[in-house]
């Protein structure tokens, strides 16, 4: 149809489509990545600088074969209890071995029981406690005395008990530490399901006949899934002092497997331990919990809507400003005829 002929029966003329313009696959979501991280930095100075000394640490442990300069388990008879030096710059031990790759080596074992121990832990505790903050009932009251009873003794009292129980080994350090993590899971996780079973969305997939195990997966689990990331991240820093304890006692890994608590309990074999044997891998679960812990706060910051920073404004009143009150505005009074009605 003609242009002229379009606009004299006063049709509008067909607009061509604006052109779609096509970013790169990928560059919003890595961009949006990018922000998140960069925002959370500058939020949690302490936190991250945490989670980067963290992966730095797991780096460690994962490229151990490339970056230790010595085998960790081949002895040297005639450089015992060398202080460091420019052949070993961390030293050797007593019978030769460097003490740098075993502390290199000594972050695989340490980080993979502690990741593994965490993860089994706060997961069988976190699925147990979303059992039931939802049931309720008799279910939820026995399992609450087994978690009281659980958390009754001290984490490490508790693991060397359960270690020494099943025989050492590195499963049984791993199921020993993770024992000790359940009750924790459970008991958060808990009062975070039964917060969220009186929730409408909840009710309203109850009435519509859906299963108990269908409600806890698809609407109470994935508001789980914070408070589950705030307790994997703190208890990491937790499982390693446990592991580098029961390494200590003679309870945990078994030599020569080099680990960070054995490397200490075999610097207390002399009359007088050399100090490097000591400060060294002291050093190294010092940094490590620290980081972990650091980065376990900033996520839980970050996490938890009542520590930010504008729920903290919002009850401590400060930024508040006061109204201006508005100056009055005179309303004229409707005029009414004699029969109440609106002329």
């Amino acid at each position: 149809m003609a242009p002229g002929l379009v606009r004299r029966m006063g049709l509008r003329p067909p607009q061509t489509p604006p052109a779609i313009v096509r970013s790169a696959p990928g560059n919003p979501a890595r961009s949006s990545i990018l922000t998140e991280l960069s925002r959370f930095a500058r939020r949690n100075t302490l936190a991250a600088a945490g989670g980067l000394v963290g992966a730095f640490i797991v780096f460690v442990a994962v490229a151990a074969p490339l970056l230790a300069p010595r085998d960790p388990l081949k002895a040297d008879f005639r450089r015992m209890t060398k202080p460091p030096d420019a052949q070993n710059f961390f030293g050797t031990d007593q019978v030769g071995r460097d003490t740098l790759s075993r502390v290199i080596y000594g972050a695989r074992t340490s980080l993979f029981v502690a990741f593994s121990a965490v993860l089994l832990g706060t997961t069988v505790g976190s699925v147990w406690g979303l059992a039931c903050g939802y049931l309720r009932g008799r279910f939820d009251l026995v399992s609450q005395r087994i978690m009281e009873i659980l958390q009754s003794f001290p984490d490490l009292i508790l693991a060397m008990a359960i270690s020494m129980a099943i025989g050492t080994g590195l499963p049984a350090v791993i199921i020993a530490i993770a024992i000790t993590r359940i009750p924790f899971g459970g008991r958060v996780i808990r009062s975070v399901a039964l917060s969220i079973r009186e929730m409408a969305y909840v009710e309203a997939g109850r009435a519509s006949g859906a299963s108990s195990a269908r409600v806890m997966t698809y609407h109470v689990l994935p508001q789980c899934i914070a408070p589950y990331l705030v307790l994997a991240s703190t208890h990491l820093g937790v499982a390693i002092v446990i592991e580098a304890a029961l390494g200590f006692l003679g309870v945990g890994v078994p030599p020569p497997t080099p680990t960070w608590g054995n490397m200490l309990a075999d610097s207390i074999t002399a009359l007088i331990p050399p100090w490097w044997l000591v400060l060294f891998p002291g050093l190294a679960i010092t940094i490590t919990v620290l980081a972990f812990n650091l980065l376990g706060d900033g996520i839980r910051d970050t996490l938890d809507p009542r520590l930010s920073p504008a729920f903290l404004r919002l009850v401590t009143g400060s930024g508040r400003t006061q109204p201006v009150a508005a100056a009055p505005t005179e309303t004229p009074a409707p005029s009414l005829t004699i029969s109440g009605v609106r002329p």
